[in-house]
């Protein structure tokens, strides 16, 4: 893990956005925790992960905004609401971008 961290902070020192390789099951098990309740029901108008219409239409967004907004959070989309770090404020932003990243390659998988 740690050289894992390494790496990603490398990585944003020199303003390179890669997915990252340990986003796979730490993703996953960052996204049952905390985000699942709602992007796999669809509550209160959120975005499931089949929910292509969504997914095409954001698709043009830079990683790093749609990292930035989950962290901030955003009530004020159509889409639902997102709490900030998904409800869970002891998440890190490096948590907050893995599961991020899962979420994308579900969506891909999806199409």
């Amino acid at each position: 893990m740690r050289a894992r961290v390494l790496i990603f902070a490398l990585l944003l020192t020199y303003g390179v956005t890669v997915l990252t390789a340990c986003s796979g099951s730490e993703g996953y098990q960052i996204y049952r925790a905390n985000c699942s309740g709602c992007h796999d029901t669809g509550r209160s108008n959120t975005p499931t992960l089949v929910d292509n219409v969504y997914w095409i239409s954001r698709e043009s967004v830079p990683l790093e905004e749609r990292i930035a907004k989950t962290i901030a959070g955003d009530e004020t989309g159509k889409w639902g609401i997102q709490p900030p770090r998904g409800g869970n404020p002891k998440l890190t932003d490096l948590e907050v971008q893995m599961a991020i990243e899962w979420m994308l390659v579900q969506v891909e998988k999806e199409k």
